[in-house]
């Protein structure tokens, strides 16, 4: 211990003060009492004596009061600074760091348990070792260098160095003597190597993760990673220029300020969305979550930045998918009851124009009427087909001649004119001649629009057979190719991906329709539409439809009406549809009977059975609002007679019943509205089982 000479020194000083004191104070006390009282030199002798032995007895126990009070005092202070310095060692010691203090000459003079465990070595023998002897050679002379910097600076230094695959954060702090001069160093090192491995893996995790994460510190971007430069399109040195507002599309930077601060205080957990503007100037949606975090020591802001544009289409998609079901639950209800008025005019014009006394003039206008009703037909038909993509209702169709009807009907009085190049062996096709004569009629009318001053439209059809190995996302098979060309203005390449899309329209007045039904038609009868265009000089549509191996059929309107007798019951909830069908049935030869609902149709048909007055056949609309309908009633009359000849009639045509009628127990199927020829064929085919 430095202090014991100087406390020593002390004491001794001390007793010898007192000795002195108290020796000349009883010298000159005694021998002047002495010869004051006592006279004879005998006596003077003797007291002499006595004094001397009581002086020396009197300061033996001074001597010992004093040397042993002091000894009490000295091994308290002893044991003191003993717990003090354990009390320093179990403090040094619980340290994770290692802790040690070097003298100038860079020797240990004094260490913790941490730094003798990493050495391998005990405290005892770290003491008075140079520590360069103790380290790798090109880690002490790093050490060598900041220990002379902190001697030289008199300032502290932080570092970190990395020895045996171990990483290290090491301090090297002065201590100054009473001069103020640095007189030993106070050495800390930390193993860090957990936490830089767990960096490591954060770092990567961060490089690898598919959304952007970005710190923000005074309204600067100070660190990114890959993920937001993907999501931006700026690199890394533009998007650390960058005021971190800057993306922000206009009209959301209020919004965003507003959420980021009330999750940076706690208010608020929910991430929150809004759009960006990339370098391509295209807008992109996000969903951002921020956090407070502290960067380079100072308060900063960690972001989270996930692109959702695909989540927000699919998000639109599901929009307008649930926005087309209350369009088609609508379209529904008004093409059922359009249908039905269809049917009465059409029922009506039919009948006038069997009419032998009629000139050619109103016969020509009856014809108009009727193809005006086709007309309005097609376009209640055409939103039902999109809205709901309704199954087809199949049979074989000619192309050549649904081409032609359909180019005299869309083309008439326009500018434009057709070039049509078939040849005679052309396929049929198994198809809905509604539903593929609304594909050809809005693929003239878009060809016929984008040649506002008229032009050529040539279309041509060819038999071809799709192989596996084919570009073509079609099954393997034989199919009938048609080609729709036209020199119209064109479709820029940024719009060509869009024209099938719902609403989408380069057109003032287009309602984006069109193209969309077609392809969802197309799409329903397993075939494939491909487009080609260029601007200012046409498109071309490619349309791949499933053939049929049969023979091309005949135009069964040469036929003309087929006559026929036997007992008709027709059920249906329309007065004016069963107004015209009995004026058509009694034209016909049939004699028949009428019901408004299934369940007295169902009287009527056990009755007539009962009478031996059977129907030959019964005609059921599918639909009866509030009452029993066709679906219904058809199960019940083939528990009755399993030999039961049913017709499916009805105005919503989309009902899966009527693409798949048999299946259901029908014989028949004919969709509203009809003409008296198609009611006369069907009839023929299911009372007597085959036409002419």
């Amino acid at each position: 211990m430095n202090n014991k000479p100087i406390q020593w020194r002390r004491l001794s000083f001390r007793i010898a003060v007192i000795y002195a004191v108290l020796g000349a104070c009883w010298i000159f006390l005694s021998d002047k009492a002495l010869l004051t009282f006592v006279r004879t030199p005998e006596a003077i002798t003797q007291i002499s004596m006595i004094k001397g032995w009581t002086y020396v007895l009197l300061t033996a126990l001074v001597l010992y009061y004093l040397v042993s009070s002091d000894m009490k005092k000295l091994e308290e202070s002893q044991k003191a600074v003993r717990e003090s310095k354990d009390i320093l060692d179990a403090l040094l010691n619980a340290i994770p760091e290692a802790v040690f203090l070097l003298d100038l000459d860079m020797i240990i003079i004094a260490a913790n348990k941490t730094l003798a465990q990493r050495l391998g070595k005990s405290i005892d023998e770290l003491i008075g070792s140079k520590i360069s002897a103790l380290l790798p050679p090109e880690v002490a002379i790093r050490r060598k260098a900041y220990a002379d910097e902190v001697i030289q600076t008199c300032k502290a230094v932080r570092f970190e160095d990395m020895r045996n695959n171990k990483f290290f954060d090491n301090s090297i702090h002065p201590i100054f003597d009473a001069e103020g001069q640095v007189a030993k160093l106070a050495i800390l090192s930390l193993d860090i190597t957990k936490r830089k491995q767990a960096e490591e893996a954060f770092k990567k995790l961060v490089v690898k993760a598919p959304i952007g994460i970005f710190i923000v510190q005074d309204r600067r971007i100070k660190i990114v990673n890959p993920g937001l430069q993907v999501i931006t399109g700026y690199g890394e040195d533009e998007l650390l220029a960058k005021e971190s507002y800057s993306c922000i599309a206009p009209g959301f930077e209020k919004f965003v300020k507003e959420n980021v601060s009330r999750m940076l205080k706690g208010l608020s957990s929910v991430p929150f969305e809004f759009p960006i503007i990339n370098k391509n100037g295209e807008k992109k949606w996000v969903m951002e979550s921020v956090a407070p975090i502290r960067h380079e020591g100072e308060p900063a802001t960690v972001v989270y930045l996930m692109d959702i544009s695909a989540y927000k289409g699919l998000e639109a998609q599901l929009l307008q998918t649930q926005k087309m079901e209350a369009v088609g639950t609508l379209a529904g209800g008004v093409a059922h009851d359009f249908n039905n008025i269809l049917t009465a005019i059409m029922g009506n014009i039919g009948m006038a124009m069997l009419d032998k006394t009629i000139g050619p003039k109103v016969q020509k206008r009856l014809v108009q009427a009727e193809l005006a009703c086709h007309r309005a037909q097609a376009l209640s038909q055409q939103l039902l087909t999109f809205a709901k993509g309704g199954a087809p209702i199949k049979k074989i169709v000619s192309i050549p001649k649904l081409l032609k009807e359909t180019i005299g009907l869309t083309l008439s009085g326009s500018k434009s004119r057709c070039e049509l190049s078939i040849p005679v062996d052309i396929w049929s096709v198994e198809a809905d001649e509604g539903q593929i004569n609304q594909v050809f009629n809005n693929l003239l009318i878009n060809s016929d629009q984008s040649m506002p001053e008229g032009g050529i439209i040539k279309i041509s059809a060819e038999n071809i057979m799709v192989a596996a190995e084919t570009d073509l996302p079609s099954a393997r098979g034989k199919y009938v190719k048609l080609t729709f060309s036209d020199q119209g203005v064109g479709i820029s390449s940024k719009n060509l991906p869009k024209i099938f899309d719902p609403y989408f329209s380069t057109k003032q007045r287009g309602s984006g329709l069109g193209l969309a039904t077609v392809y969802s038609i197309v799409k329903n009868h397993s075939g494939y539409i491909q487009v080609e265009s260029q601007v200012d000089v046409g498109t071309t549509f490619y349309l791949y439809l499933p053939a049929r191996e049969a023979e091309v059929i005949i135009d069964e309107q040469s036929t003309g009406l087929i006559m026929g007798q036997g007992r008709v019951l027709v059920m249906d909830d329309e007065e004016m549809v069963r107004q015209i069908l009995q004026d058509m049935l009694d034209y016909l030869g049939y004699e028949a009977d009428f019901a408004s609902d299934g369940s007295q149709a169902l009287e009527k048909f056990v009755q007539a059975k009962a009478e031996g007055r059977p129907f030959a056949a019964v005609i059921l609309d599918l639909t009866v609002p509030g009452g029993l309908g066709g679906k219904e009633a058809v199960k019940e009359l083939l528990n009755i007679d399993r030999h039961v000849k049913a017709v499916v009639s009805s105005g919503y045509s989309d009902d899966p019943i009527m693409a798949d009628f048999q299946k259901y127990g029908f014989c028949e199927v004919i969709a509203k509205p009809y003409k008296i020829l198609e009611l006369s064929k069907i009839l023929q085919r299911v009372i007597v089982g085959r036409v002419n």
